[in-house]
């Protein structure tokens, strides 16, 4: 701009400023977003989702967690199977059974609609041999008085109906659910348990077998259970025999 003339350049020779994107990063809201455009209007953008509002969430494809309103986890229910019990005048009763948390029950509804869950206690776990020499694994489960005290027994794999409607048996049923009565007991050697599995693994070379076939790979097994097992017991006696010392 020349100083002794009062000229300026022209609006449409002036250069455009780029829409500029703003909005605030908070991890517990999602505040609605504009676009700033100083040659043109405000346009308001949707807000984005944030997975702290379930509600929100519902739409993108990022499952909600299932909370009760308290905040407390629900445990998900999932229906099992049908079966039929034999009372004690003859009859005969069918029962539908549900997995929540892990555990097995029977699962009625009441007049309201509402599924009124009763877990059933568990007697055993056993597994039966089929005929191409595998096993399949069963629990075994107390009913209450009013359906005759009896036995059910539930299998702890799917089957093809489960596939049928896509329905993840072991996922849904525990063998020892987290309210058995072994399962304090039993937990606190998984510790043990996951650390000699990942040290089986460690000894794979690219988690390869180390032998072809189940059989062979069996005998491997065995052998390095054999190995943990002595290995424990010498250091045992060794620590043992040093404190008496």
């Amino acid at each position: 701009m020349d100083s002794s003339t009062n000229t300026a350049t022209p609006p449409d020779h002036q250069t455009p400023t780029p829409a500029v994107e703003t909005r605030r990063s908070h991890r517990f809201d999602a505040p609605t977003r504009h676009t700033r455009n100083p040659n043109g209007p405000t346009r308001q953008l949707p807000p984005r989702p944030t997975r702290a509002d379930p509600q929100q969430n519902a739409g993108d494809g990022i499952p909600a967690p299932s909370r009760r309103n308290d905040g407390r986890r629900q445990e998900k229910s999932v229906r099992l199977e049908s079966k039929t019990i034999r009372l004690p005048d003859g009859t005969t009763r069918s029962i539908e059974l549900y997995a929540r948390g892990g555990a097995v029950g029977i699962g009625e509804l009441t007049e309201n609609g509402d599924l009124h869950f009763t877990e059933l206690p568990r007697v055993r776990t056993h597994r039966n041999r089929d005929q191409s020499g595998k096993y399949r694994w069963y629990n075994d489960y107390r009913l209450p008085h009013h359906h005759a005290a009896g036995i059910v027994t539930v299998r702890l794999h799917g089957t093809d109906d489960d596939t049928a409607r896509k329905l993840n048996r072991p996922e849904n049923v525990r063998p020892i659910a987290a309210t058995d009565p072994d399962f304090d007991r039993l937990y606190p050697r998984r510790n043990d348990a996951e650390s000699i599995n990942r040290n089986l693994d460690d000894t794979l070379w690219l988690r390869r077998a180390h032998s072809i076939g189940h059989e062979r790979q069996t005998l491997n097994l065995l052998g390095y259970a054999l190995m943990v097992n002595g290995l424990a017991l010498h250091r045992h006696r060794r620590r043992r025999t040093a404190l008496a010392a």
